[in-house]
């Protein structure tokens, strides 16, 4: 199965009314909007290719603070596989490929929720708030009123299909080396990687029976 790895981020900084607003961009080539996100390069790192990409489509440095999720969908039968981060902004400067990326729009999360074009993102956005919203706000009816604003956009309730197995697999070891590389020191790497595939594997499936798409 040839697979295309990529990453990305939901990148998060606070506003001037002290919400939180999220990072998204305006391709011109497809005249949509997106999350910051792209194809590893050869030999790099999952959130080493998410930074880099985040940085080059927004001209923001960031700090990764936890893992968001993933999106799968299969372009021309290729399967590919995007992994996402929480980040939090450190300094902003100018777009890198202007070309590619010609604006960044900073919304609060309803707003990103209207403004993303891909169904795939949109879900993930549901499903991986910024990570210290639902804390600061307690228990709150937003994802359902989120849910009726897409069935008042036009939009039919989501309904994926279930991820293909092999592919549960391959996210599973996926995961597993953000894992190894995240988990304890250098030594701990082969027993983290080890733990993280079994871990991994059921968490997949899990999110695959209930989450995947396909743009």
């Amino acid at each position: 199965m040839r697979l295309i790895r990529a990453a990305g981020g939901l990148l998060w900084r606070v506003g001037p009314d002290g919400s939180r607003r999220l990072a998204v961009i305006h391709r011109p080539r497809r005249d949509d909007w997106s999350l910051p996100k792209g194809k590893l390069k050869d030999g790099e790192g999952w959130l080493e290719g998410a930074l880099r990409e985040v940085h080059e489509e927004t001209g923001c440095r960031a700090r990764p603070t936890s893992f968001a999720g993933l999106v799968h969908y299969v372009p021309k039968n290729v399967t590919k596989v995007v992994l996402f981060w929480h980040m939090e902004l450190q300094t902003e400067g100018p777009i890198a490929a202007p070309d590619e990326v010609d604006e960044v729009a900073w919304l609060t999360r309803r707003e990103a929720m209207r403004r993303l074009d891909h169904e795939t993102e949109r879900e993930l956005l549901r499903q991986a708030s910024a990570p210290d919203e639902h804390a600061a706000a307690g228990a709150t009816a937003e994802p359902d009123e989120e849910r009726a604003d897409a069935s008042a956009f036009g939009r039919p309730p989501f309904r994926p299909p279930l991820l293909p197995l092999a592919l549960a697999a391959v996210a599973a070891g996926a995961v597993s080396d953000i894992a190894a590389h995240w988990l304890g020191p250098a030594g701990s790497a082969p027993v983290a990687a080890a733990a993280a595939v079994l871990g991994a594997l059921g968490a997949t499936v899990a999110w695959a029976l209930a989450r995947p798409a396909r743009d």
